[in-house]
């Protein structure tokens, strides 16, 4: 909601300038926005993951402390 809120000011802002460096500025920078949106959204998918690969990687070792923080992680 933030994104769109953002973009929709800065695209105003440029339109109204009526300036075309501007707008391709404005452009620009909501391009950079949407992509750091995308990022944000992908950081706790690609955690979690991460955390559920990292059992198999290291399968062999069978540790108590191991198996008590994978336990708890999946509930």
């Amino acid at each position: 909601l933030v994104l769109i809120v953002l973009i929709s000011i800065d695209m105003f802002k440029a339109m109204t300038t009526g300036d075309e460096k501007a707008q391709k500025g404005a452009q620009t920078k909501a391009i950079k926005r949407l992509i750091y949106a995308v990022v944000i959204f992908l950081v706790p998918t690609l955690v979690e993951l991460i955390i559920n690969l990292v059992p198999k990687v290291f399968s062999d070792v069978n540790t108590e402390d191991a198996a008590n923080f994978w336990s708890c992680w999946n509930q």
